[in-house]
């Protein structure tokens, strides 16, 4: 049984801030829109906003990114995140130009089970380049089921994608950028 308690019970004193404690805000009963009750739709459990470290990952070798021009930043409510950042490129060591081009180190894994039509999906991205790109450009991303990378896509039609490979990146001295916004589900 949950006991209700007044709102100036639950503030610090000292910083003035609410301290709920552990098992979130319940904001009531809650239905999915078809009038089944949800038994935790209206628990607000977690929230949280921090930064990361966007990574190049490859099936072979290493991409370094360019340090300056890479920053991640995140806010998770519920078990939604919310990401958007950065990321630039500096070089690479022993990649195939074939590899596809993923962004690493998002921080919350994804989903172990996704939607979509086979269930392997946990979000997506908006992503645009922000310097030059021999071709293929990064537009958007993917995020899959129980991951923590970002698959980039490229534009090829109407209705349909191409993964970017290491050989879309400019490694000339104007080095290749993303800049990238999106969510996925935790």
């Amino acid at each position: 049984m949950t006991t209700a308690v007044k709102l100036s019970e639950l503030i610090n004193g000292n910083s003035g801030q609410i301290v709920v404690p552990s098992g979130g805000i319940n904001f009531g009963t809650a239905t999915d829109g078809t009038g089944t009750v949800s038994t935790n739709g209206g628990i607000l459990d977690d929230y949280e906003e921090g930064s990361w470290t966007p990574t190049w990952v490859v099936a072979t070798g290493s991409i370094t990114a360019y340090s300056p021009h890479t920053s991640g930043f995140y806010r998770k409510i519920g078990d939604v995140v919310y990401i958007w950042g950065y990321i630039g490129y500096s070089s690479k060591s022993g990649v195939s130009n074939s590899d596809i081009l993923q962004v690493g180190g998002l921080p919350f894994q994804s989903i172990s089970s996704g939607f979509g039509q086979f269930s392997n999906q946990a979000g997506g991205v908006h992503m645009f380049a922000e310097t030059l790109w021999s071709s293929n450009s990064p537009q958007g991303g993917r995020i899959p089921n129980n991951s923590s990378t970002i698959s980039l896509t490229h534009s090829r039609g109407s209705q349909s994608f191409t993964h970017v490979t290491v050989a879309s990146l400019d490694t000339g001295a104007n080095h290749s950028q993303a800049v990238f916004y999106g969510q996925y589900l935790t």
